[in-house]
């Protein structure tokens, strides 16, 4: 998204180094180039002061490079989903019964019931159970169902994908989520 503005500049004929953007224009490549501007993608999930998540603070923050994704779940530890529908779900997966129509996470765990498929468990319990770290080869995995953080061979994938995930967090002061995220729900600027 930070591309899209510098884009959009260079396509109307300006200079996006002039107006100092984040991103980088795609021009060249929305018309026919195949220029590589970045290494890595980066994401952050934030869903704080939305709806009726207005102190739900539940970060999430990630890296890819052509192959593999990180993700970084800081409250990974915490009784706590990403979204109130998560949270239903999650009630109805304890056992609560439903007093309404379930909405699509809901619907997840009521099929995930009747069919009784591990796979389907598994991937329900994921919807709760986040690790802190995961790690995915979207080549061999692309669903990317297989954690592989813990494993020895990815040691120095996992290490240069944490360092520039990092290095762009601290670039925003933001290498503390949780509490980038409880500024927000105060309304307080970095």
């Amino acid at each position: 998204v930070a591309d899209l503005a510098p884009t959009l500049v260079e396509a109307a004929g300006g200079s996006p180094t002039e107006l100092g953007c984040d991103g980088k224009s795609q021009w060249k490549n929305w018309t026919g180039g195949n220029e590589e501007l970045h290494r890595y993608a980066y994401g952050a999930f934030c869903n704080c002061n939305i709806i009726d998540n207005r102190a739900r603070i539940y970060p999430i923050r990630s890296i890819r490079d052509t192959r593999y994704t990180l993700i970084w779940s800081p409250r990974h530890d915490e009784e706590l989903t990403s979204n109130t529908t998560l949270s239903r779900a999650l009630r109805l997966i304890e056992g609560e019964s439903l007093k309404r129509a379930p909405d699509t996470a809901a619907s997840w765990v009521l099929a995930a019931k009747q069919s009784a498929l591990p796979r389907e468990v598994n991937l329900i319990n994921r919807l709760h159970h986040r690790p802190e770290w995961a790690l995915y080869d979207r080549q061999e995995d692309p669903e990317e169902l297989e954690n592989l953080f813990e494993l020895p061979t990815m040691e120095p994938i996992r290490e240069r994908l944490q360092q520039a995930l990092i290095a762009w967090l601290a670039r925003w002061d933001d290498q503390d989520p949780v509490a980038t995220e409880r500024r927000f729900v105060r309304g307080q600027r970095q």
